[in-house]
């Protein structure tokens, strides 16, 4: 297959899109502005390479997981020195409460990977190939159970990643603090002088702990408590933007369906009890 190059930033309808593909050695896609969703891709067999921030190219052997974050330039192929590659593939706009199980070991600027092994390699490709098949199922309830098997593989990620607990305790702190406080509007001055750091040096230690910046994962969080609201309780959805830190009810409708890729009363009948 040729070099898919493409310039503009890619963004998908959903929370979550996953296939598996296998290609041979010409096979590359290049995306200078990334996705505006994480991307997960795990080599089934063959390899495959990704070239990083820093030009430092990766190799990805069978079953190494690759996580690329959102707004991060792509440049991934089928590995020249193997002439093969099959793998699986999610882009997710993953909920806030994950951002933790995203903080993987970088193998290069922008390339954050893991190699299971034993117990946790089966589990891990058992869980991702789950993904592919609910996702493709046509099911109404299909993305949900993609995402929770999605959940799961991260959870066993999670517990062979070196980098595990090691959140830094000012960030901690600030997560902590805009936990309690949805409604409160945060700017990054604000959770700065929580941290005691300059907005600076906060935005680019939030970024590197949390594998976001500090306003997406706010707007993320509000996200995440306004589709429970909406699902386990009848508040009107003005008043659920209003519960979530949204002063005008039209805004938060634009940035839930861009969050979540349908509107809130559209989340609220697909997902009602």
């Amino acid at each position: 297959m040729p070099s898919r190059q493409q310039s503009v930033r890619l963004g998908y309808d959903g929370p979550l899109t996953a296939g598996a593909i296998t290609e041979g050695w010409s096979y590359r896609t290049v995306r200078p502005g990334g996705t505006d969703d994480w991307l997960m891709i795990q080599t089934i067999e063959g390899a495959g390479r990704f070239g990083t921030v820093d030009a430092a190219a990766v190799a990805a052997g069978a079953g190494t997981v690759v996580l690329i974050p959102p707004g991060t330039p792509q440049d991934y192929g089928t590995d020249p020195a193997v002439g093969r590659w099959a793998l699986r593939f999610v882009h997710v706009r993953a909920p806030s409460a994950w951002s933790p199980l995203l903080r993987w070991p970088e193998a290069g600027a922008g390339v954050r990977m893991l190699v299971p092994e034993g117990e946790a390699a089966v589990e891990i490709a058992a869980h991702l190939d789950a993904v592919v098949r609910w996702s493709r199922s046509g099911w109404s309830h299909g993305t949900d159970l993609a995402l929770n098997a999605l959940h799961a593989a991260l959870l066993w990620a999670e517990a062979i990643n070196p980098e595990h607990g090691q959140v830094d305790p000012r960030i901690r702190a600030v997560v902590d603090a805009i936990e309690r406080d949805h409604r409160r509007p945060w700017s990054v001055a604000e959770m700065a002088a929580q941290a005691r750091l300059s907005p600076s040096r906060f935005a680019h230690l939030f970024a590197a702990e949390v594998g976001t910046t500090p306003a997406a994962f706010v707007e993320g969080r509000r996200m995440d408590l306004a589709r429970q609201l909406l699902t386990v309780t009848q508040l009107p959805v003005a008043e659920v933007a209003a519960e979530v830190g949204f002063e005008d009810p039209f805004y938060f409708s634009q940035r839930f369906r861009r969050a979540v890729g349908v509107s809130p009363r559209e989340h609220r009948r697909r997902h009602a009890p």
